[in-house]
């Protein structure tokens, strides 16, 4: 029986695996893109073939590419994550936020896009949203020093001082912190501990 485009986009993806394991990207981007003209509901071949424009300095077309995808899978946080990533190193953080939100917006992304989320929101000034953020990445995963550590950080901002030296102790509990970043963070408790 013939194929289904479904079928066609899975081989052409194979392919393209197969092309760039054998260092032949460009090859393996007809691959990945004949792979999404037959099923452009594929998503491994749509991330992957973003990756691979981005390793070659093509962020724009990366990035047209995931907003297809975004507009296809509106919920799709790794979509999200890495446009937003791209709008960040063009410099249009705002731009970056409203991808993430209106992807994550609800409590449907990881750990991960939270926590780039709430990164963001600091930059941006926005503390509350920024705790709100953290919490959400830390809900689901609280091992991350460095989550901790910037939640503390929005807290601090935010002029909750006992939460904040709260949160720099969690984060020395967590641990993955770098011997620099340790001692900001017992620094910043113990100076806002004496705030209580």
């Amino acid at each position: 029986r013939p194929r289904t485009p479904g079928e066609r986009g899975w081989v052409a993806g194979q392919y393209a695996a197969g092309w760039r394991q054998d260092g032949r990207p460009a090859d393996a981007r007809a691959g990945l893109r004949a792979a999404l003209h037959e099923d452009p509901g594929q998503r491994q071949a749509r991330q992957t073939l973003a990756g691979l424009l981005l390793r070659q300095g093509q962020a724009e077309e990366a990035a047209q590419l995931l907003g297809e995808g975004l507009r296809q899978r509106p919920g799709e946080p790794e979509f999200a994550t890495l446009l937003a990533r791209i709008r960040v190193q063009q410099g249009e953080l705002d731009e970056a936020v409203k991808v993430l939100k209106a992807s994550i917006g609800g409590r449907t992304g990881t750990p991960e896009s939270y926590a780039f989320l709430a990164a963001l929101q600091q930059r941006q000034g926005h503390y509350r949203e920024s705790v709100a953020s953290y919490q959400r990445a830390l809900e689901r995963d609280p091992r991350h020093g460095v989550w901790w550590m910037g939640m503390a950080i929005s807290l601090e901002r935010a002029a909750q001082p006992g939460p904040a030296a709260e949160a720099y102790g969690r984060a020395l509990e967590a641990g993955g912190l770098s011997g620099q970043l340790r001692q900001y963070c017992l620094g910043r408790q113990r100076a806002l501990s004496g705030h209580n």
